[in-house]
């Protein structure tokens, strides 16, 4: 029993799919455990994501929408850490309060000068 080349060709797609859809969800699940080392980690993320939309077509289509879930999650808090990562480099989450500054302003003022 032959099958014709192009049943082959759909049934190998089809393996195809289904191996991206798992691997998307295994990227997930590393780009999960690696999201504090942000390059890293968003990097693994977005080849999980591009690994899971490509295997939402196949007959495996809940893993795929889980891996896509999961490297969404992940990739957000990739995302997150490297913004932290940057306002705590750049001293931005050590701003002044607008207390400060108003009293700044008021101290620098003619108001707040003895005359």
């Amino acid at each position: 029993m032959r099958q014709e080349p192009a049943a082959k060709i759909r049934e190998t797609e089809q393996n195809y799919r289904i191996i991206t859809s798992i691997l998307s969800v295994m990227f997930g699940i590393v780009g999960l455990i690696v999201w504090v080392v942000p390059l890293i980690g968003a990097l693994i993320d977005s080849v999980g994501l591009i690994l899971g939309a490509i295997g939402i077509g196949s007959q495996s289509r809940r893993i795929a929408i889980i891996g896509i879930t999961i490297c969404i999650i992940g990739l957000v808090l990739a995302i997150t850490n490297a913004s932290l990562i940057v306002r705590a480099y750049l001293g931005i989450a050590a701003q002044p309060s607008i207390g400060d500054i108003l009293i700044h302003l008021y101290k620098s003022s003619f108001f707040g000068r003895d005359f």
